[in-house]
């Protein structure tokens, strides 16, 4: 048993240092050095013990510095989305964004109606948004993409929850997605966006047709 937790320990220690969240590798980082705390305790083995309270304490400081900064550490920075910012941005990440949107992204940068937004985070790039504007007063977006290092949620929520901060511009009424992805889907709902159609009964997969869903903009 006792070698059982040593082993599981040193998994979740090796899992931690392959993840590109930030937010992922603190957390699963933090449950290891619980793993080896314990494990240290069961073999006696003071020198274990100390360095795992050590780690311990780095990733649970780590993890408060995440969630408590504000939102003054997000900016919304609006481009044209034919600009060459856009387009390194893009080929950049081709590969994972290829792997997240596996329907491709359909968009066309020189339409009138396309937009385009980097969501900074402390002046870093963490995200794109590109979206189309509507006849109809919704916001269809196509791109919503955020850099592996910063899927912790974070950017997203930031703008979620206050959606008209990124499309204030444009006066609209809602905003629609399309869930490619069951992982897509979940992600959409606890962004606050809801089926558009109860007809539609599921969440979008790779393979099945993209289900709709909507997040509406107060006054």
């Amino acid at each position: 048993m006792t070698e059982i937790v040593g082993y599981v320990a040193s998994a979740l220690i090796l899992v931690s240092i392959t993840q590109s969240s930030v937010m992922r590798l603190r957390v699963i980082g933090l449950v290891g050095s619980a793993a080896f705390l314990t494990y240290g305790f069961l073999i006696g083995s003071l020198p274990i013990v100390l360095t795992n309270i050590a780690g311990a304490a780095i990733h649970t400081v780590s993890l408060g510095r995440l969630l408590s900064k504000p939102d003054e550490f997000f900016e919304i920075l609006h481009v044209q989305p034919n600009a060459k910012m856009v387009e390194r941005f893009m080929e950049f990440y081709a590969d994972d964004l290829a792997e997240q949107i596996p329907s491709g992204l359909g968009i066309d940068p020189d339409n009138d109606s396309t937009r385009a937004a980097f969501i900074l985070r402390d002046m870093v790039p963490a995200g794109l948004l590109v979206w189309h504007r509507d006849a109809d007063g919704s916001a269809r977006v196509h791109v919503d993409y955020v850099t592996p290092a910063y899927r912790d949620l974070r950017v997203g929520r930031f703008v979620y929850a206050n959606p008209r901060r990124v499309f204030r511009r444009d006066d609209v009424r809602c905003v629609m997605a399309h869930a490619r992805t069951s992982s897509h889907a979940k992600y959409l709902e606890r962004m606050g966006f809801r089926l558009a159609s109860a007809d539609q009964g599921g969440k979008g997969t790779a393979t099945d047709a993209p289900a709709e869903y909507v997040l509406a903009l107060g006054a």
